[in-house]
């Protein structure tokens, strides 16, 4: 009987992980901490924005409205959640104050208005992104040092239950299949 033998060359990262359901991208990004802090905790699903030859990987931020704002508001009440923080971006303005007092919402206040009425149930993302993104595999925390990334690139998603991905990004994820089953 023959036996197959493997040789791992420059680490034990993946190369290819394929199975029924989901495609991902498999470790080896560290993440870009430009816009979050130590600490932070980075849900499932979390829409990230990668560079495949830089190897690097940013957060994404999005919150979904939980009430109707005007195309001339600078509060916009958000669901619980949000990585969101003061100086930040919210779509594409400069967030003056994050009120996270109330249960039931966090209230961002920003700069200018970002210029469109927002309905319940809307994604707010916080500035442009490139076409390179996917949504995070493991919850984990912020910390000091090196953060490793594991990204899914195709699969299913139960989009009721993240921050928000929206139709912007989701256009720029199509081999991802938001359900809005809960």
């Amino acid at each position: 009987m023959k036996s197959i033998t493997s040789t791992v060359y420059g680490g034990s990262i993946p190369v290819f992980q394929i199975d029924d359901a989901t495609r991902s991208v498999q470790g080896g990004f560290t993440l870009d901490k430009s816009n979050v802090s130590v600490g932070d905790i980075i849900g499932r699903a979390t829409v990230i924005q990668f560079d495949e030859a830089n190897r690097s990987a940013k957060v994404v931020k999005t919150a979904r409205v939980v009430e109707n704002a005007t195309a001339s508001a600078t509060a916009y009440k958000v669901a619980k959640g949000s990585l969101f923080a003061v100086g930040g971006k919210f779509g594409g303005k400069t967030i003056a104050s994050v009120d996270k007092t109330d249960a039931n919402f966090d209230l961002v206040n920003v700069d200018a208005s970002i210029g469109t009425a927002q309905k319940v149930g809307d994604v707010i993302v916080e500035d442009a992104t490139n076409e390179f993104v996917a949504l995070n595999y493991l919850e984990f925390k912020v910390h000091d040092g090196d953060n490793e990334v594991t990204l899914v690139q195709s699969g299913t998603v139960y989009e009721r239950r993240t921050t928000g991905i929206g139709p912007v990004l989701g256009a720029k994820m199509p081999r991802v299949i938001r359900s809005q089953s809960y």
